[in-house]
């Protein structure tokens, strides 16, 4: 097992998640996913990870009725 295995399997990953949603509190106009990816590296800028290279998952969520995009999210976990 490599260090990032074990990492995983003790859950000492930093993850950073962006969303972009028509959705939630205070909706986006529409959802981007470059705003979702933004969001993220502003969280992880604020959580003292700035300058650090990422790893980086993308979610789609659907609307329900239909293949329209409801909401990006971005998980962003620091490369080790």
């Amino acid at each position: 097992m490599n260090g990032d295995d074990e990492r995983l399997l003790s859950r000492q990953v930093d993850a950073f998640i962006g969303v972009s949603s028509t959705r939630g509190l205070v909706p986006d106009e529409e959802p981007k996913l470059e705003l979702a990816m933004e969001r993220a590296a502003q969280l992880a800028s604020e959580a003292g990870y700035a300058g650090r290279m990422f790893h980086a998952a993308f979610e789609i969520v659907p609307e329900e009725h239909n293949q329209w995009i409801r909401t990006f999210r971005v998980i962003i976990t620091p490369d080790q």
